[in-house]
C-alpha cells in the first residue's frame, strides 16, 4: 500500500480539529482511527500551531517506531520563507520535505476562510502547499463542522484513495 498523508489546513482556531472530530463521528469512530473505503487512517487533531514539538515528534515517528501508511492530520500553513518562522515555531518546510522524501504522497484539504471574519489562507500559502502535494480548497465560511467533515471524507474517498 502506498503511504499517504492528508492534511486539514487552516490557521489557528480555524476549525481543523473540529472538522476532524466530525470526520470521526461520521465514520463511527471513537478512537484515533477512521476507516474510509476499507482504508484505516490514523487521525491526529493537534497541529503544528498547537504544540510544535509534539507535532514534530509525531512526524518523526512515522518513519521509525510507529509507521503509519495512512494518516489524516491538522496543519497550519506556517512556511519559513513566507513568514520568517524557524522550525521550533512550527514551520513546516522541513516536515513536508521529509514526508515526501520518506515516500508519502501528500494531500492538502484547505479550509480557506476562518469561521468568523474575513481572514483567509493566502494564495502564497496555497501555492507553497502545491510544491509538496495535491491541494483542494474548501471555500465558504461558516460551514458547520459536520458539513466540512462530509466534504473532507469525499475528498479522501474520491481523490486521495484514487491516486
Amino acid at each position: 500500500m502506498r503511504k499517504r498523508i492528508v492534511f486539514v489546513v487552516g490557521h489557528e482556531k480555524w476549525g481543523k480539529s473540529l472538522t476532524l472530530r466530525g470526520l470521526k463521528e461520521l465514520c463511527g469512530s471513537r478512537g484515533m482511527n477512521v476507516t474510509i473505503k476499507d482504508t484505516v487512517f490514523f487521525v491526529r487533531s493537534m497541529s503544528n500551531d498547537d504544540l510544535p514539538a509534539s507535532f514534530n515528534r509525531f512526524i518523526s515517528r512515522l518513519f521509525s517506531t510507529a509507521p503509519k501508511p495512512a494518516v489524516i492530520a491538522a496543519l497550519c500553513p506556517k512556511f519559513k520563507k513566507l513568514q520568517n518562522f524557524d522550525q521550533s515555531d512550527g514551520a513546516i518546510d522541513e516536515t513536508l520535505q521529509s514526508l515526501r522524501q520518506g515516500g508519502y504522497d501528500i494531500f492538502f484539504w484547505v479550509i480557506e476562510q476562518a469561521w468568523e471574519g474575513t481572514r483567509k489562507v493566502s494564495q502564497k500559502e496555497i501555492a507553497e502547499l502545491r510544491h509538496y502535494g495535491h491541494v483542494e480548497v474548501f471555500e465558504g465560511n461558516r460551514q458547520e463542522y459536520k458539513s466540512r467533515a462530509r466534504r473532507l471524507r469525499t475528498f479522501v474517498s474520491d481523490v486521495v484513495l484514487a491516486a
